[in-house]
């Protein structure tokens, strides 16, 4: 018993002897965050990949994928969504495939084809994913919004 609470002591006055090591502060040094000049050809080369090549449309694309794809980190990647289209990867990529379903939903072309047709077209491989990401991005289902298009602006 008597070691043991000279172990306890020792314990107490090394603590208070070390107290501002203990509670000193180190400052971390922060991430470097991109460069304006560096994120804007970054930008332009994400935005090529999304409006020229359509990477979205592959439904197995995942950001170390896409990355490798364009040429840039993931890293990267995450920093310029997050900072420029304040959005994560998959909801950056969800925007573009909800953009091609409302194309593909109101095409001429696209009209006998059904909906889960266009999920997949668009670049889905879920339909419940779809459907739930379409409601919050546009406020009403596939078929809602559709029905809606083809009905005269009068009635």
């Amino acid at each position: 018993n008597y070691l043991t609470v000279i172990l306890v002591n020792a314990l107490f006055v090394f603590g208070l002897v070390n107290t501002r090591q203990l509670l000193s502060v180190n400052a971390v040094p922060a991430a470097k965050p991109v460069q304006p000049a560096k994120m804007d050809a970054k930008v332009d080369v994400i935005e090529r990949a999304m409006n020229e090549e359509k990477l979205y449309l592959e439904s197995n694309i995942n950001l170390e994928r896409f990355a490798e794809q364009i040429g840039l980190k993931p890293r990267d990647i995450s920093a310029i969504l997050k900072m420029h289209y304040q959005s994560n990867f998959f909801e950056f990529i969800n925007r573009y495939r909800i953009e091609e379903a409302k194309r593909l939903l109101l095409a001429p072309e696209f009209k006998d084809e059904t909906v889960l047709e266009i999920i997949y077209k668009s670049g889905f491989n879920s339909s419940s994913a779809f459907h739930r990401f379409f409601k919050r991005m546009v406020g009403m289902t596939p078929t809602e919004f559709r029905q809606q298009a083809r009905e005269p602006s009068g009635s």
